[in-house]
C-alpha cells in the first residue's frame, strides 16, 4: 500500500511541474515563474540575462521578464540509457575506431582528456551547452571541418550550467570553449569561436 501511494505521490508531483510550466507564458515575471514552477535546479547568466533551469524546460529572463521557454523532450528512459552509457568506463580512443562527430553529456562533471582525444588523429574539443546561441553557430562549422579534412575528429563536451566540475576543471569563462589537440594528444591551441583560426590550429596541428 505504501508503495503505491509513493506512486500516486510521484505521479502527482510529475502532473504538477508540467501544469506549471502551461501557465509560464513570454512576458511573466521572475516572481511569477517561481510562484508556477519553484526555485530553478541551476541559474546562470550575466547583466540583464538569465537562464533558470528546470527538469521539464530551460526558462530564459531579460531584465527580469521571460522571453522565451525551451521545454525538454528527452524521455526518463533515453535519459537513463545514456547515462548509462556516459558511465561505462573509456578506453583509450584509436584512429580507426573513433566517429568524425561524437557528443560526450555526462551532466557535466570532469573529463580526462586522455580519453576525449584520439590517438593518430587531430582532436577538436568543443565545451558547449544546449541553451548557448554562438554554440549552436559555430558547431556545424567544427564539425564540416572534421568531415572535410582527413585525420580530424571533433569531440564536443556538454558543459549543462556553470557550476559544474568540468568547468572548473579547465577555467571556462565563456562557451563555445574551444582547444585543438595534435595526433598524440598535445594541445596546440585554445582558438576562440572563429572557425578560420580554428582550422589555423588544425592546419598546424596537421603539419601543414
Amino acid at each position: 500500500m505504501k508503495s503505491i501511494l509513493a506512486l500516486l505521490s510521484l505521479c502527482c508531483a510529475f502532473t504538477t511541474l508540467h501544469a506549471g510550466l502551461d501557465q509560464i507564458e513570454e512576458g511573466a515575471t521572475a516572481d511569477e515563474v517561481r510562484a508556477e514552477m519553484g526555485e530553478p535546479q541551476g541559474k546562470m547568466g550575466r547583466d540583464d540575462l538569465q537562464i533558470w533551469q528546470y527538469p521539464e524546460a530551460v526558462i530564459k529572463l531579460k531584465k527580469g521578464k521571460v522571453f522565451s521557454i525551451e521545454p525538454r523532450s528527452s524521455s526518463p528512459a533515453a535519459s537513463g540509457s545514456t547515462e548509462a552509457q556516459s558511465r561505462q568506463p573509456r578506453q583509450r580512443n584509436t584512429s580507426n575506431q573513433a566517429a568524425k562527430v561524437q557528443e560526450i553529456r555526462d551532466d557535466g562533471a570532469a573529463v580526462d582528456m586522455d580519453t576525449v582525444t584520439v590517438d593518430g588523429s587531430v582532436t577538436i574539443v568543443d565545451f558547449f551547452a544546449d541553451w548557448c546561441g554562438p554554440c549552436r553557430r559555430v558547431s556545424p562549422m567544427l564539425e564540416q571541418i572534421a568531415q572535410r579534412t582527413d585525420g580530424v575528429v571533433v569531440r564536443k563536451i556538454e558543459i549543462v550550467t556553470w557550476d559544474r566540475p568540468v568547468v572548473r576543471q579547465y577555467g571556462i569563462q565563456a562557451i563555445p570553449h574551444i582547444l585543438v589537440f595534435d595526433r598524440e594528444g598535445k594541445l596546440v591551441g585554445q582558438p576562440t569561436g572563429n572557425p578560420n583560426l580554428v582550422y589555423r590550429y588544425v592546419q598546424d596541428a596537421l603539419g601543414e
